[in-house]
């Protein structure tokens, strides 16, 4: 019963610009995320055995600025119908500052846990950019167990992978390398928006033209950029040439 609400109310999604329908493309990388987390582990943590469900403890998006890592762990989190809590770490903080800021909001998740009554909903903490956070020993200890001690699961942004060091990078068990849309993923990008901007326009054409001029400045867009270049030509025009 609960993984059919899952897939009804996942459903209802495709209508909305909701979960992994905010992200144009990537779908290589949504399937990857829907096998390895998943509906059905989401929805297995909330029943009689869920303490033997693994739900993962930590996922790391990385990639160049611009490619939508922060959308997608937003969009992921919605997907898995999970609390959203968002965690904004000080370059300046110590170690101690770092943790304390964690561990509010892991507690957070515990208590929506707690008083989530049948849901048994789980929390998502979401960080961006957490390179300095990435080299504390200390968080790398509390992402082990995370997922049964406080019912959330950690996701990350960087865009150092390299420079994480071996101890935290062994206590993440998902990563997923975003790069900027390659020419499948343009195609569907310029489609979509112009779907759901409800604007007149052909797709291929501008998909065509857009490629074009990647290949003649040897600069790959990221989405943040495609958004931007289309946002700014339908400013003040109902079509787009």
């Amino acid at each position: 019963r609960i993984i059919l609400d899952y897939m009804h109310r996942i459903d209802n999604m495709k209508q909305m610009d909701y979960g992994f329908e905010r992200i144009y493309g990537y779908e290589k990388e949504k399937e990857y995320l829907r096998r390895e987390f998943g509906i059905k582990k989401m929805a297995l943590a909330k029943t009689s055995i869920g303490e033997k469900v693994d739900v993962p403890n930590a996922i790391l998006f990385y990639g160049v600025t611009g490619v939508g890592k922060s959308t997608f762990a937003k969009a992921l989190a919605e997907q898995m119908m999970a609390n959203i809590i968002n965690i904004q770490c000080d370059i300046f903080d110590d170690e101690n500052e770092q943790m304390a800021k964690i561990l509010q909001a892991a507690n957070k998740s515990k208590e929506v846990y707690e008083t989530s009554g049948e849901k048994k909903q789980r929390s998502f903490l979401i960080i961006d950019e957490a390179n300095e956070l990435l080299e504390n020993n200390k968080f790398a200890q509390f992402l082990k167990d995370c997922s049964k001690k406080y019912k959330c699961t950690v996701f990350m942004t960087t865009n150092h992978p390299f420079d994480i060091p071996s101890s935290v990078l062994d206590s993440i068990p998902l990563t997923v390398g975003l790069e900027p849309p390659d020419e499948q993923n343009l195609r569907i990008f310029v489609e979509k928006f112009i779907t759901r901007a409800k604007i007149k326009g052909d797709a291929k054409e501008l998909a065509d033209e857009l490629l074009l001029l990647q290949k003649q400045t040897g600069i790959k867009f990221s989405n943040t950029n495609l958004k931007d270049l289309l946002t700014s030509a339908m400013s003040d025009r109902h079509k787009l040439t």
